[in-house]
């Protein structure tokens, strides 16, 4: 059986303007650079960080309290609009997923 669809179209991403991200528990950090408009575009709370009613400085958007792999999947969720499933195993405990 042959597949004609076109291939998908990956949202462009605008690394024009970014903004830089620390994730996870400290000792144990991770710094993300991300596309302003691509997270905003995408997420309430980055376009309420990256507001100007918020942001204050050019200091990281404090993320301590989240998990890097969490981070990690939520990043290629925006960039590839997908959702890269690893471990299925861990995620028996999830009812519901909302993106």
């Amino acid at each position: 059986m042959t597949c004609n669809a076109p291939p998908s179209k990956r949202p462009k991403l605008d690394f024009s303007d970014t903004i830089t991200v620390r994730v996870g528990f400290t000792p144990d950090t991770k710094f993300y650079v991300i596309p302003c408009k691509t997270f905003a575009a995408r997420s309430d709370f980055f376009k309420a960080a990256l507001s100007s009613q918020w942001r204050t400085s050019d200091a990281p958007v404090d993320l301590g309290d989240v998990d890097i792999d969490t981070f990690a999947s939520y990043v290629h969720v925006v960039f590839y609009d997908e959702i890269d499933i690893v471990n299925v195993e861990q995620w028996t405990d999830i009812k519901s997923v909302e993106l």
